[in-house]
């Protein structure tokens, strides 16, 4: 009891800390538990998982007392929680609100699909250390866009210290790097779902799926085209219809007309044939039925023809709403969305899925219809012929059925698999087709050649298990679809000899029973192609279930010509890593200009992407306010319209230069975009181009150096004169002189906007009305130039290597 308790303060301390835990010796060194085979203590490996895979998926208050009541009343702390009973963190994450899925095989593929599904991993194993077997140790398994990582593993350790681990490129390949002697009990992903509380610009909703199930989904996108795909439904089910008729019409003719067969005849064919003259009529005209016959054909090509018509008409226009809203909707998700999310991936899911889905609706649902109304009518009239032969027919049916059925999964995990490699070919393409200059800089050619051939190696091993399972299964069906044909002509042959059906009867059985053998092989398409749309809608549903930022229902747009106050701003990233921000507090005046210096990695950027939103601020870690009013309570969409951030990587589009400084405002002129040009120094550089700013600047700019691209994009951002700017380290690739110029230009054109620059170069900063410098996300030193130099702190260093020649690296 007494090790419990000192293991609960322990706890309680590090829950209040922001970041992973790798050493379990931060908990106080409690030792609460030996192992029944030796005397080696363990101590709290199961909750420091919970608490790191916690701190993954965001649940990070600094109060988190149901973790510790939660393993204090379930007494787990003392048992070895998780090692000895896996269910303990599926119960509890799925209490706490999360989709929890729990994985016991040791199976890659499939440890891979939990991968790429879920967010973040316990995992529980066995390993073998001083020739003890069976020893139990639980970790957490994370993954952002570097790979995976373990935490606190043991294993590992050097001298028994506990470390992390990573990256890996997979989550199978984190599970084999766990222990040489690892083998894995269990593993469970942990993701948010519609159940978790999510805190969103500082509004806590709860999040929930906007498209609970696949149908929910497919009907969205249906509307707009659900008409023209019921007409050609329509239009189908009538082409069906007539082709029956024929097989009907041929039996008469010989059993009735050229035979003396009596036989009961349909109101349709009685109608027929009084139109037509009559039987003795007929039977000197046989070629009338020969024309009735023709007819019916050209009245099934008019309706093939609309069927096809509207078919492709719904199916165009089901492929641009998906696209559209698709498109809308990413647009509108939160930057840490993308952050997370391979391009190549986004936009291989938007189009092959998409084209999957497409292909599904408009063809095998659609063809659904017409191969239940061909079965239903083939068997009603095949039973009016004969019964015990329709039911030999018939009896293929089920057979075929089932068979899909056993494919249908098998082909919906191949295809799922071959999709998901498709999509890490696409992202892989893409990131070397956009860095395709660093890639030759460095002569990386081969390595990445390599890479993108083992990885399309990969993406072709799925992608021929997926045709061997189809050639086996439509070989199969095709072998089992001929032995129903022959024996339906086998049997119906012995029938018509025996007298049980006339020549014409068993001349329209055999014609209905093929009608309905391409059929139901159809239905046996359906059902695996229904496979491969299943995991096409499922990877659209994860975009489409993505929330998209949402502004308060009280969002306000007041003036942002005013006061900017950081007020205690803390925070880190979604995908766990240490506290970024750690209790900053400045505030900048209407109209100063404020700088901002520090190494790489202190937090530059990231205070200047909360100003802009574009990550949110969750509560309870401080507060930024412009006149007072805090900005989650701004419209994100009028504030960032006011704020201009100059990156410094900028991004241009392909097109002139003209479009790419006038893309912030629809309404600047040519002068406008002059005038913006200038003070960034960019007009004279552009009047020398041959085109001037009709010059085309190539996709990101290629055709521009780096101090042209960063000057272009202030250009961008000046042309919108919005009151506060934002300049990211964005003179970084200019040289001095230009700089100089473009600061000067700024302090004359545009001295009632708010100005923030970031630089590590001193002479960028130092007639900045104030200063801050920023070390380890904490603030170290503020002030004006001449006050940061009085202080000999880091400023007056580094101030000192720049300018006195130090050659000290200060990034």
């Amino acid at each position: 009891m007494e090790d419990n308790i000192k293991f609960l303060s322990a706890g309680k301390t590090c829950l209040k800390r922001d970041e992973f835990i790798e050493n379990q010796v931060d908990w106080g060194r409690v030792r609460f538990g030996t192992h029944n085979k030796s005397n080696i203590a363990y101590s709290g490996c199961e909750i420091i998982a919970t608490y790191n895979a916690l701190c993954s998926l965001g649940d990070r208050e600094n109060d988190m007392p149901y973790l510790i009541d939660y393993y204090e009343k379930n007494g787990i702390a003392l048992k070895g929680g998780f090692g000895i009973t896996p269910n303990a963190p599926y119960g509890f994450f799925r209490k706490r609100g999360y989709c929890v899925k729990k994985l016991t095989s040791r199976n890659p593929r499939k440890i891979d699909k939990l991968g790429d599904d879920f967010q973040t991993f316990i995992a529980t194993f066995y390993w073998n250390r001083n020739n003890i077997k069976e020893q139990l140790h639980t970790v957490c398994i994370t993954k952002n866009q570097n790979g995976y990582f373990i935490h606190n593993n043991y294993c590992r350790g050097k001298k028994g210290q506990f470390i992390g681990q990573g990256p890996y490129s997979s989550l199978s390949k984190a599970i084999a790097g766990l222990s040489p002697n690892a083998a894995l009990l269990v593993i469970i992903g942990i993701r948010n779902n519609e159940k978790v509380k999510q805190n969103i610009g500082g509004l806590m909703k709860t999040a929930r799926e906007q498209f609970p199930t696949k149908s929910s989904l497919v009907l969205y996108f249906l509307k707009g085209s659900v008409i023209m795909f019921i007409l050609g439904v329509i239009f189908s089910m009538t082409v069906a219809f007539l082709d029956m008729v024929n097989p009907k019409i041929i039996q008469y003719t010989v059993d009735y007309l050229i035979g003396d067969a009596e036989s009961s005849m349909p109101f349709y064919m009685k109608m027929i044939i009084g139109i037509t003259g009559g039987k003795e009529y007929l039977k000197t005209h046989i070629f009338v039925i020969a024309l009735v016959v023709v007819v019916i054909a050209l009245l099934c090509a008019v309706f093939r023809y609309l069927n096809k018509m509207f078919n492709s008409i719904a199916a165009e226009k089901l492929i641009c709403r998906m696209r559209d809203v698709l498109f809308e909707h990413i647009c509108h998700l939160p930057f840490s969305w993308h952050s997370e999310n391979h391009t190549g991936d986004i936009i291989q899911r938007c189009t092959s899925d998409v084209e999957t889905i497409k292909m599904f609706l408009s063809e095998q649902l659609t063809s659904l219809f017409r191969i239940m109304i061909m079965i239903v009518l083939a068997t009603y009239f095949m039973m009016q012929i004969d019964v015990k032969l329709s039911f030999i027919s018939l009896a293929f049916i089920p057979v075929i059925v089932l068979y899909s059925l056993f494919f249908h999964n098998k082909i919906g995990t191949a295809f799922e698999n071959a999709d998901i490699e498709e999509g890490k070919l696409s992202a892989i393409a893409q990131e070397n087709l956009t860095g395709v200059r660093v890639v030759r800089a460095f002569g990386r050619e081969k390595f990445e050649r390599e890479r993108f051939e083992s990885k399309n190696r990969d993406y072709t091993k799925m992608w021929i298990n997926l045709m061997k399972l189809l050639a086996a299964f439509w070989t199969s069906n095709d072998m089992i679809s001929g032995m129903q044909g022959m024996t339906v002509l086998v049997m119906g042959s012995i029938y018509c000899v025996r007298g049980n059906i006339t020549v014409g009867e068993l001349i329209a059985f055999i014609s209905y029973n093929a009608m309905i053998s391409w059929p139901v092989r159809m239905l046996g398409r359906v059902i695996s192609e229904m496979s491969k749309a299943g995991v096409s809608i499922d990877r659209l549903r994860y975009i489409m279930n993505s929330e998209e930022e949402c502004d308060k229902e009280s969002a306000v747009t007041p003036p942002l010509d005013k006061d900017i106050e950081f007020n205690n701003v803390s925070f880190s990233y979604e995908n766990g890593s240490a506290e970024i921000l750690k209790d900053i507090s400045f505030k900048v005046k209407a109209g100063e200009t404020l700088g901002v210096l520090g190494g790489t990695g202190s937090g530059k950027s990231t205070l200047m992407y909360l100003l802009d939103r574009l990550y949110s601020l969750p509560e309870n870690s401080g507060s930024i306010t412009i006149g007072g009013v805090d900005i989650r309570d701004i419209k994100m969409h009028y504030l960032r319209e006011n704020i201009g951030l100059v990156l410094q990587e900028p991004f241009l589009f392909s097109r002139t230069l003209y479009e790419n400084i006038g893309i912030t405002k629809k309404s600047a002129k040519m002068e406008d975009i002059r005038k913006a040009a200038k003070m960034a120094s960019l007009d004279e550089t552009i009047r020398n181009f041959d085109e001037g700013y009709d010059t085309f600047v190539g996709e990101r700019g290629v055709t521009l150096s780096g101090g042209q691209k960063q000057r272009t994009a202030i250009a961008q951002m000046l042309v919108s004169e919005p009151p506060i700017m934002i300049f990211d380290d964005s003179l970084s690739a200019v040289d001095t002189e230009t700089d100089a110029k473009i600061r000067t230009a700024l302090n004359k054109h545009v001295g009632g906007a708010t100005t923030i620059i970031i630089s590590h170069r001193i002479t960028t900063l130092m007639h900045a009305d104030h200063i801050i410098v920023l070390s380890h996300g904490e603030l170290a030193e503020e002030g004006k130039h001449e006050e940061l130099l009085e202080k000999n702190g880091l400023y007056r260093r580094i101030y000192d290597i720049q300018l006195q020649g130090g050659g000290e690296d200060i990034a």
